[in-house]
């Protein structure tokens, strides 16, 4: 069908996608481990797909299958660079086409790996189930592969020691790490090693799976800090790009036992919402050309048979390679107009759900404010504490949809020598009552907190505070956000007595964000 006819487009989704070097502690060289992906590749697909593959395949030559004889596969082998392509209509969706592309490359002194499974529909909006190509744990266990210096493991590693605990965190810390870390904690009354076996098959390439001991889970608490640790059973998942500075603790999802019995039933269904999860974010998480597609290989190759081929002499091969690369150009077009229509449809989508759940937050939080109301003053008696080291948790229990308290600013609290807590949570209920309905209505914000003896004042110019970027901006919804207000109280730079409170007001969740508290941050004076 030509470019011109096409008048339905076909939705391209990625499913899964991993990249990385092959055979790094192997004994073998480059070469080698290359043609065992390779082999693994071709016999993955004669013997768990079927196909009856033509004998130049097993010697990792270029051959083409089309659909009148089988599932289409198409291959190229060209200058150290094999690829394949490997089209499978779904058993159960009509119009669905599963695509797995692979390609191994030999390069310099190295052998690299790249695979994308990516679905073709005629419909968007229909549900699948994430999987991953089952050769890729083959792979793993040889020639082996590695990613950002970490080698990826179908088993689950023991952490015992703290030496080998601290090596972890390094790899959590890892900012060019783009796997989960999912960390299995033992206890005395839970056995967890046959559900990390189980976990480290189901994830293979997908995550990396630790069994921590309670020695372990000790120095993950001293390094980490108690909010981002874990331990007795629970399972803890680490998302790449982890700064226990500036990440919410629920971001890094922890799973008690009670709650995956709650949630799953039985803990098969919890390692399926794993896959489910995870897989998708491979896609996400990577360079997009971290893995080129099958057709930008083939059409290397095809430019390089062009200019192999003498005019004249081969004439009608150069025009049929030039047909083919014509041809090869219009299916790449129309990719790239698919690879279009699922990002303007994942973002349709992600604004839609962000609109659903803010209306049902602004819902509640309505509904709540006048139950509030109903109830009177008594009811609403809120506890100062006089210490720091709870505040985070004081804020959620108190204020849960009116003031989000950033991490850096509960440590930040934890660690500070301020004399009056007590005034920085009556700072906090007004920022949370009448600061945030003044906001909400419009109406002015003078003297709101004239009778704690606090004055409210703009941070300063934005741009100018950019030179101090780590302290005055924070990431909030995926965005940076400048800490435009503070409240001050005391004009010297004495820790014990001068008050600073620096935050923002998010306009779309009618919610104060507290990025600071409670010491001076730097400016031109300091």
């Amino acid at each position: 069908m030509g470019y011109q006819e096409r008048k339905k487009q076909s939705i391209w989704r990625p499913v899964f996608q991993m990249s990385g070097r092959l055979g790094l502690y192997s004994k073998n060289n480059p070469e080698h481990n290359a043609n065992t992906a390779i082999d693994t590749i071709i016999a993955w697909l004669s013997e768990k797909q079927k196909i009856a593959l033509p004998d130049i395949a097993f010697r990792r030559e270029p051959f083409e299958i089309d659909a009148s004889n089988s599932y289409p596969v198409e291959a190229v082998n060209f200058d150290g660079i094999w690829s394949v392509e490997f089209n499978k209509p779904d058993a159960d969706v009509p119009g669905r086409i599963w695509r797995t592309e692979a390609t191994v490359a030999c390069l310099d002194e190295n052998s690299y790996i790249g695979v994308r499974l990516s679905i073709i529909d005629s419909v968007y909006d229909t549900d699948y189930v994430s999987s991953i190509p089952s050769f890729i744990p083959t792979l793993i266990d040889d020639p082996g592969i590695d990613d950002y210096n970490t080698i990826l493991s179908n088993s689950a590693t023991r952490v015992s020691t703290p030496e080998e605990a601290l090596q972890l965190i390094s790899l959590i810390k890892n900012e060019n790490r783009t796997r989960p870390v999912v960390l299995f904690t033992e206890s005395s009354v839970i056995s967890v090693k046959e559900e990390a076996i189980a976990a480290a098959k189901r994830l293979a390439g997908l995550a990396h799976i630790f069994v921590v001991s309670s020695q372990g889970t000790r120095t993950l608490t001293e390094q980490l800090g108690r909010e981002f640790s874990v331990w007795g059973g629970a399972i803890r998942t680490y998302l790449p790009k982890f700064n226990s500075e500036i990440d919410e603790a629920f971001t890094h999802k922890l799973a008690t036992r009670e709650w995956i019995q709650k949630r799953f039933t039985k803990f098969d269904n919890f390692l399926n919402a794993l896959l489910q999860s995870f897989a998708p974010a491979t896609v996400s998480h990577s360079e997009p050309d971290a893995v080129p597609s099958f057709r930008k290989v083939k059409q290397a190759w095809l430019n390089k048979k062009i200019k192999e081929s003498v005019k004249g002499k081969e004439l009608s091969e150069r025009e049929a390679l030039q047909m083919m690369e014509i041809d090869l150009l219009n299916q790449r077009i129309r990719e790239k107009e698919e690879e279009f229509i699922y990002a303007a449809e994942e973002e349709r989508k992600a604004v839609h759900e962000r609109d659903q759940y803010r209306a049902q937050l602004l819902a509640l939080r309505a509904l709540n404010e006048r139950l509030e109301k109903k109830l009177g003053d008594e009811a609403k008696k809120i506890e100062l504490p006089d210490k720091f080291d709870k505040i985070q948790e004081w804020v959620r229990a108190n204020f849960p949809s009116k003031i989000l308290l950033h991490t850096k600013a509960a440590k930040a609290a934890e660690k500070s020598r301020f004399n009056n807590p007590r005034l920085v949570y009556q700072c906090l209920m007004r920022l949370a009552n009448e600061y945030r309905e003044h906001r909400i209505n419009g109406l002015p914000l003078d003297g709101i907190f004239d009778d704690l003896g606090v004055h409210l004042c703009r941070t300063g110019d934005p741009e100018h505070l950019k030179q101090w970027r780590e302290e005055y901006y924070i990431s909030h919804r995926n965005k940076n956000h400048c800490l435009e207000w503070h409240l001050k109280k005391g004009a010297d730079k004495n820790e014990i007595t001068t008050l600073r409170i620096y935050f923002f007001y998010d306009d779309d969740d009618e919610m104060v964000v507290v990025g600071h508290l409670p010491s001076h941050l730097t400016n031109d004076m300091t």
